[in-house]
């Protein structure tokens, strides 16, 4: 498959999926509303029909949705900025592969650590806080730790699909050739599973996440904690790179789906869809006594 039309695969596809069902859900809104606006004509038409008017009221008030079209299109931004780093991933994994950066001990080291960090440091984190908080009874690090570690399970999930779909190959195979994709291939294993980057989503899967619980009851924490949690996390990446286990599209990719992903379940715990219902799909949550998992259908 040729380098372009890999690309243009890419691009296309994830345009179709994402716009696609914006557009349906539009329609969908317009005719619900349509619908509204009758029953709503109903009820005033026969005011003594009280059930009607209640009727009407109830069918006004509905759940928010799980995904909403700034989801879609923040996603569709982040396909974006990934192409359109794709172009400078020779010239900058050829930066961080030249002599100098790659004899310095202090960088060698560093890239050590922070892929550590990366994996398995942040599963360590995640099940640290929450039996830290467990231990001590602290409501605030059991959750914490709780819902970070559901973003952690969550972008791990897509960026294992991710990878075995595109199925890029990585950099230590060929650091002069970043255009090699073979759709599918990602599933048989690591050597064409470069896009996008694991470590580098888990790490800012976990920085976004754990920002935004931390915010929830710390409304400051974002001038002390925002820095240190994201900078943690683009280390992380910068060594994916250093070490040639990435190109810098991946990490750009990898980066975007964590921090997605991690203001996405805040949403859900803390924020205005709360409470949604994530049709067929398992639920995690603490109790007086542990964890308790849910199925809902």
């Amino acid at each position: 498959m040729t380098r372009l039309r890999s690309r243009l695969i890419l691009m296309l596809g994830t345009a179709v999926t994402l716009l696609l069902p914006a557009r349906i859900f539009a329609q969908s809104d317009t005719a619900r509303a349509g619908a509204l606006h009758v029953d709503s004509a109903k009820s005033v038409a026969a005011p003594s029909d009280s059930a009607a008017v209640i009727g009407g009221r109830m069918d006004s008030v509905r759940p928010p949705r799980l995904f909403t079209a700034a989801d879609r299109r923040n996603l569709l931004l982040l396909v974006a900025a990934t192409l359109a780093v794709m172009p400078a991933d020779k010239k900058l994994t050829d930066e961080f592969r030249d002599a100098g950066p790659q004899r310095s001990t202090l960088l060698h080291d560093g890239a050590r650590a922070f892929d550590v960090l990366g994996d398995p440091g942040t599963i360590i984190i995640t099940l640290g806080a929450y039996a830290i908080g467990r231990a001590v009874h602290s409501e605030h690090l059991a959750d914490l730790g709780l819902h970070v570690g559901q973003s952690l399970v969550l972008t791990a999930g897509e960026t294992w699909l991710a990878k075995g779909l595109i199925g890029r190959r990585r950099p230590y195979l060929d650091v002069s050739d970043p255009d090699e994709f073979a759709l599918g291939h990602g599933f048989a294993g690591g050597a064409w599973a470069s896009l996008p980057s694991g470590h580098t989503a888990a790490a800012f899967a976990v920085a976004a996440s754990a920002n935004e619980e931390i915010r929830h009851w710390w409304p400051a924490a974002p001038w002390v904690v925002s820095p240190l949690l994201y900078g943690g996390a683009t280390m992380v990446g910068l060594a994916r790179i250093y070490d040639a286990r990435h190109w810098s599209s991946d990490v750009v990719l990898g980066a975007g789906l964590g921090i997605l992903t991690g203001r996405k379940v805040a949403e859900y715990r803390h924020g205005p869809i709360a409470g949604t219902r994530w049709p067929r799909w398992p639920q995690i949550t603490a109790t007086g006594r542990g964890l308790s998992l849910n199925w809902g259908f």
